[in-house]
């Protein structure tokens, strides 16, 4: 999972790289994860687009900060930090899961 959001969080200030630069900074285990857009027919989703994902961790629409994580023999612990709510977190939620699959 760091491996994901390592370049999401670094990009979070500056410049946020176009769609096609993406997939360079991001592990293939989670690439392979992702639904091709064009595969898209309804709003119930199993799985994110990679735009999709990346259109609700873009900075402006984020409305949480991370604030940390620990680790430990079988748990993670997430902290996230709110900025208003409601706080979206389904694309967080989602890379969650197929993390741990």
């Amino acid at each position: 999972m760091r491996e994901v959001l390592e370049p999401v969080l670094r990009h979070s200030s500056g410049e946020w790289p176009a769609l096609s630069e993406w997939p360079a900074e991001l592990p293939q285990w989670f690439l392979r994860q992702c639904v091709d857009d064009t595969q898209l027919r309804d709003c119930v989703l199993d799985r994110w687009s990679l735009r999709g994902w990346l259109y609700w961790l873009h900075p402006d629409r984020r409305k949480w900060r991370w604030a940390g994580a620990g680790a430990g023999t079988d748990e993670l612990r997430i902290q996230l930090q709110p900025l208003e709510r409601p706080y979206l977190r389904g694309a967080l939620e989602w890379l969650l899961k197929v993390a741990s699959a």
